[in-house]
């Protein structure tokens, strides 16, 4: 949290508003080129967490090894794809001059920085199934820091966006090797052999993951749509602003629901002996965790929601936009209302009931992106006004569906 509050100010006094909506642009792309994810990293989680339930050590190196060649695959694809297109996505976002030669040039850069980006998320999603999220916690937290430290030195040598590309890529080699070493010490795994290609194994994390790409496809594509708009109708400056308050409410929910991201390994392993006790375990599991949201978030939310704009004052300095507070005080509404509905979406999908997750996703998307298109037809320069209320509307229709379909398929939880 305390890397992203530095951030935002150090990139926005060395880059500008509009270059560093270029970066943002760029950072756009590689979220979309994360389709290739194709769920493969949730899918991960929860088998590598019923499989160490049971100590089965090999079954858990061959799920790792499956899931590696094709995310390697699909990266591949999706590098070819940046390379095939980059002229017509630098004009999907309608950049010109200078702006549009840093983002041409940049792109393939991005491409090849997708596909090590889908082989850390395997070992993430690794140790995540291990029962270590703490870790990955850490280590997500570590490599944030060393993107913004690696990008102010750069900045202090007189570079420019560049910094931002060399930042993240010495974060994932971060990600890499602390997390493959936390890996080996928890469990003694070594999955990079061949006799584990298995193209059942393969489909079986497909079935799974399919479903969970939806999920994760809807949820890629309202931020990248909302700044598209933003960029056709108000200007590529316009985006920071917009990315600055979103990338604050989306903290602020991470501060807490992190530790919630333990209950769908912790479920998925629980659901594997099918027990009374095991499910008196899980009920218990979500209650303390919506306890924990009412008693210790709901007061801070309060708090910044009356705060907001002084402390965007006191953080951003010469940065500060008007539209920023209020733009995130809409969405941290719903922000609130997604976090409260964690606890539901966690539980389903350890339970295997993805189908919900992606249906409430769905269901946030649609409500993001049919608002946005009235307003593009009403009054297209009220854009950048209109999109924090279109995010904070799709997330309460979907933090609503998640928690009453919950309640219909988990009747026994008569709280949260």
């Amino acid at each position: 949290m305390l890397a992203m509050m530095l951030s935002y100010p150090i990139h926005l006094h060395f880059l500008g508003h509009e270059l560093y909506g270029v970066w943002l642009v760029l950072g756009t792309v590689l979220v979309f080129t994360h389709i290739g994810n194709l769920g493969v990293t949730a899918a991960i989680t929860k088998f590598i967490a019923a499989e160490w339930a049971r100590k089965n050590v090999s079954a858990i190196e061959q799920y790792l090894f499956n899931a590696t060649v094709m995310l390697l695959c699909t990266g591949t694809v999706a590098l070819l794809a940046i390379l095939l297109f980059r002229t017509s996505i630098v004009a999907l976002f309608q950049l010109t001059g200078a702006h549009m030669r840093v983002a041409h040039q940049l792109l393939p850069y991005i491409g090849g920085l997708t596909i090590y980006c889908l082989f850390t998320q395997v070992l993430n999603a690794a140790l995540v199934g291990l029962g270590r999220q703490d870790i990955t916690n850490y280590v997500q937290a570590v490599a944030r820091v060393v993107t913004l430290v690696t990008a102010t030195i750069m900045y202090s040598f007189g570079r420019s966006i560049e910094s931002l590309l060399l930042g993240y890529c010495l974060s994932y080699v971060c990600i890499h090797l602390v997390s493959l070493v936390c890996i080996r010490r928890i469990a003694p795994i070594r999955f990079m052999k061949l006799r584990y290609l298995d193209w059942k194994c393969m489909k079986e994390i497909l079935n799974f993951g399919s479903k969970v790409l939806g999920s994760q496809l809807l949820q890629m594509l309202i931020s990248p749509f909302n700044k598209l708009m933003l960029s056709r109708h108000n200007g590529v400056g316009a985006i920071p602003a917009y990315e600055i308050a979103y990338g604050a409410v989306m903290v602020t929910g991470c501060f807490i629901e992190t530790g919630f991201r333990a209950l769908m390994p912790e479920i998925s392993g629980l659901n594997t002996t099918r027990t009374l006790e095991a499910r008196a375990r899980i009920t218990a599991i979500t209650r303390k965790a919506v306890r924990i949201i009412f008693a210790f978030a709901l007061p801070g939310y309060i708090i910044l929601f009356i705060a907001a704009p002084t402390l965007f004052q006191v953080w951003l300095r010469e940065g500060y936009n008007e539209h920023i507070p209020y733009a995130f005080r809409v969405m941290l509404v719903g922000g609130f209302l997604v976090l409260w509905a964690q606890p539901a979406n966690n539980l389903l999908m350890g339970a295997g009931k993805v189908t919900h997750c992606l249906l409430g996703q769905l269901i946030q998307a649609a409500g993001n992106i049919a608002l946005i298109v009235v307003v593009v037809r009403v009054t297209p320069s009220s854009v950048s006004r209109y999109v924090p209320f279109a995010v904070a509307v799709g997330m309460i229709m979907s933090a609503t569906y998640l928690l009453t379909s919950k309640r219909v398929l988990f009747p026994t939880d008569k709280r949260g």
